[in-house]
């Protein structure tokens, strides 16, 4: 993957309970997700993909039950530039 393909790339800043926060690419977060999908929610592969597609599309938060939380959000992520800057 070059640089180019990595700025156009969506990012999403993921928190859940007692974790620290992650970064992560669209297509890492759809296989995270999916992956909470099936442990905490007994989603099943057949309809794995449209789930995750359907969350992403109409949502920040899994519920998990009292106390514990699954979240993230859109996020834009700076690469430092190749150039020096003259302050």
């Amino acid at each position: 993957m070059t640089m180019t393909d990595m700025d156009d790339e969506q990012y999403y800043v993921v928190l859940e309970t007692d974790k620290d926060e992650q970064f992560l690419p669209e297509s890492q977060l759809r296989a995270f997700l999916g992956e909470v999908l099936c442990r905490e929610q007994g989603v099943t592969p057949e309809a794995l993909e449209q789930a995750v597609t359907e969350l992403l599309d109409t949502a920040c938060e899994i519920p998990l039950g009292p106390g514990r939380y699954c979240q993230w959000y859109a996020t834009r992520i700076d690469r430092p530039s190749s150039r020096k800057r003259d302050w």
